[in-house]
C-alpha cells in the first residue's frame, strides 16, 4: 500500500556529462511539486523549435530519443501529469513487455568494472509470462491501431485516459507485490513521488480516479521493468557479458 511517510527516492540522471541531482529534501508546495523536476531538467537541456515540430509516427524510441535516460524520465513524468501522448505510452508499454519475453534477463551480470553482481531486473516466472503474453495478444487483435506494436490501454488521441478495464487489470498484475517484493514496491512509489510530488500523489491516491489509477499503474510497471534505468532492450547481445 502507498506510504506517504516513506522517504523520497533521490534520482540521479545524466544529461550529456553533467549529473543532474534531484534533491528530496527541498520543500515543495502542492502547486510547485508537479513541475519542479521539469524545471531542474530544463536547466540542462531545452527543446528546440525543430524538436517540437510534429514528426512522422515512426519508431517511438527514435522519435522521443528514449536511448537517453533524461527523455525516459520526462516521458514517465508527462504520463503521471496526463500530458504524454497516449499512443506513445501504449507503444512503449508494448515494447518493454515484449523485450522481457524475447530477451530473458540473466540472474547475474557484470558491472562496468567487471565485477559480477545480482541482476535486479524482475524475475519473469510462468504466471508473469502468461500475463505479459495476454497483453501482447490484446495488441495483436486490436483493430483500432495501424500496427500490432501497441498495447491498447489508453484511448488514442487522449492524454492517457484508460479505454480498457481488462487491459488495465492485466497491467496491474505485473506490479511488484507489496509483501513479497517490498523493496521493489517501495522503489516504484519513491520514484513516482519524486516525479510528481508527495502532496500531489497523496491527493491523487485519496481521490483514486480511474484516470490516475491507470497512469500510475503504467508508470510503476515501466519503472519496475527497467524502462527508466535501462530503456527498451531489444538487442540479444545486451547481456553478452553476463554470467
Amino acid at each position: 500500500a502507498f506510504s506517504p511517510s516513506a522517504p523520497c527516492f533521490v534520482h540521479v540522471a545524466t544529461v550529456a556529462t553533467t549529473p543532474c541531482i534531484i534533491p528530496s529534501s527541498a520543500p515543495r508546495s502542492p502547486s510547485q511539486s508537479k513541475h519542479t523536476c521539469i524545471c531542474i531538467f530544463a536547466q540542462q537541456k531545452q527543446d528546440t523549435p525543430e524538436a517540437k515540430k510534429s514528426s512522422p509516427r515512426t519508431c517511438v524510441v527514435e522519435r522521443l530519443d528514449l536511448g537517453e535516460q533524461f527523455n525516459r524520465w520526462r516521458l514517465l513524468q508527462q504520463l503521471l501529469e496526463a500530458e504524454a501522448d497516449a499512443a506513445d505510452v501504449n507503444e512503449v508499454l508494448y515494447r518493454v513487455m515484449k523485450s522481457f519475453l524475447d530477451i530473458p534477463r540473466p540472474r547475474r551480470i557484470k558491472d562496468a568494472k567487471g565485477f559480477t553482481r545480482s541482476n535486479t531486473s524482475p524475475l519473469i516466472n510462468g504466471d508473469k509470462k502468461k500475463i505479459i503474453q495476454s497483453l501482447l495478444n490484446f495488441a495483436a487483435v486490436d483493430a483500432e491501431y495501424e500496427n500490432d506494436s501497441s498495447i491498447p490501454l489508453f484511448a488514442d488521441g487522449t492524454s492517457c485516459i484508460a479505454g480498457s478495464t481488462s487491459v488495465l487489470e492485466a497491467v496491474e498484475k505485473l506490479l511488484p507485490d507489496p509483501i513479497e517484493e517490498e523493496d521493489a514496491h517501495k522503489t516504484c512509489w519513491d520514484i513516482v513521488i519524486e516525479m510528481y510530488g508527495r502532496e500531489l500523489v497523496k491527493s491523487e491516491e485519496m481521490e483514486r480516479s480511474e484516470e490516475w489509477r491507470a497512469r500510475c499503474a503504467v508508470a510503476r510497471v515501466l519503472i519496475h521493468y527497467d524502462f527508466l534505468e535501462a530503456g527498451i532492450i531489444e538487442d540479444g547481445n545486451a547481456f553478452s557479458t553476463a554470467e
